[in-house]
């Protein structure tokens, strides 16, 4: 996706458009970014249609996170999370586990 900056003007080595602007967007919202409206909506549609939530290395300390941990509350879903340390939903999980997310992942798989 192409930057929106309209007064975005770089130079670019690849041979695409050089206007407004030439360099791309990250298709991902960095730690405490915002994320596109329509993006969360869609998270939402599909945690709904869940049947519960999972957070896999998270302190969910940023709202973007978290509010789909005070969705899944407000609709009875269960929440687990595997993290070390922590997080700003701790009082909500049904489970926690209190281990490396890598080393836990691996072992589902």
């Amino acid at each position: 996706m192409f930057c929106e900056n309209l007064f975005c003007w770089r130079t670019t080595t690849v041979d695409r458009p050089v206007a407004p602007c030439s360099h791309y967007k990250p298709e991902f919202s960095s730690f405490g970014g915002a994320v596109p409206k329509v993006r969360v909506e869609q998270a939402m549609t599909g945690l709904e249609q869940a049947d519960g939530l999972l957070v896999v290395g998270s302190s969910l300390t940023v709202f973007s996170g978290y509010r789909f941990c005070r969705a899944a509350q407000r609709w009875k879903k269960p929440i687990a999370a595997i993290n070390r340390g922590k997080t700003r939903a701790d009082n909500m999980f049904d489970l926690k586990i209190e281990e490396d997310c890598s080393a836990v992942m691996s072992a589902f798989i």
